[in-house]
This record gives structure tokens, C-alpha cells and sequence, in this order.
């Protein structure tokens, strides 16, 4: 993409698949080693208008994430996902 480095795609929590995921070039890292609960993750911080989101990379992440969405949007995340009972 025109902008490889800027981060738009967090996955966690941290799985050490950072080198590859780095390599499709398209802002998507997997440097965050948040597994659920407080404090929330804060969104890296932008010097355009672009947005990151927060993606899992676990089941439990992806309940934390279903659970907590609202809070997550409000912190500035955006984020992809469903109701927790589903």
C-alpha cells in the first residue's frame, strides 16, 4: 500500500507473527500484547485521519473485544465484530 508503516490493522494479543504479517505491506501489526480486561488498549496515534483497528488473534480476545466494543469505539477503535453471545 502507499503507506506500509502507518499501523490501520492491531491484531492481539502478541502471537510472534509480527515479521510476517509486516511483510504484506498493507499497516497491519501484531506488536500488542493486550489479552482482555483493564486497561483498555489505547489506539496509536495518527498523523492523518486514518483510523486503526483492533483485530483478534485469539478466541479470547475476540470475546473481550465482543464484550467491551462499545468502550473500544469510544477509545477510537474501530472494530469488526458481533454481539458477545454469538
Amino acid at each position: 500500500g502507499p503507506a506500509p508503516d502507518v499501523e490501520k490493522f492491531c491484531l492481539s494479543p502478541q502471537v510472534y507473527w509480527n515479521r510476517d504479517v509486516r511483510r504484506m505491506g498493507c499497516g497491519v501489526v501484531n506488536s500488542w500484547n493486550w489479552q482482555g480486561g483493564d486497561p483498555l488498549p489505547i489506539p496509536p496515534e495518527h498523523h492523518t485521519s486514518t483510523r486503526c483497528w483492533l483485530l483478534p488473534a485469539s478466541d479470547r480476545v475476540a470475546c473481550e473485544i465482543a464484550a467491551r466494543q462499545a468502550e473500544l469505539r469510544e477509545l477510537g477503535w474501530w472494530i469488526l465484530s458481533c454481539e458477545p453471545a454469538v
